[in-house]
């Protein structure tokens, strides 16, 4: 892919990791504005702003575990917003690591 669009999804994947922490302080606080504000940031409203060409550069499997990574910050949100609960939203957030973790264990970023 081109440089640009490293820079983006490296930025992007370092936007979801500081989510994540953002997320883990707020389950430690109790604090579900916290973890709604935070995990929606890094939701599927996200989607919007991919530079153009950078999807169709991408493997269909790293675009899936993409789109999964920002429904789970959705579900995070929405979760947090309707029916906290701790232990459900930390389910969730582990299943966002474990997709984290298989994606770096699979991809590596080349630019052209």
């Amino acid at each position: 892919m081109s440089q640009e669009n490293k820079a983006f999804v490296m930025n992007e994947m370092r936007g979801f990791l500081e989510s994540i922490q953002q997320i883990n302080e707020g389950i430690t606080k109790n604090n579900p504005d916290i973890i709604s504000k935070v995990s929606a940031k890094s939701g599927s409203e996200k989607v919007h702003e991919v530079p153009k060409g950078l999807v169709r550069s991408l493997p269909f499997e790293f675009k899936q575990m993409g789109f999964q990574t920002h429904e789970l910050f959705d579900e995070i949100s929405r979760i947090s917003k309707e029916n906290y609960n701790r232990e459900q939203i930390q389910e969730k957030l582990n299943q966002q690591l474990n997709n984290c973790i298989s994606c770096h264990k699979t991809y590596q970023i080349t630019t052209q």
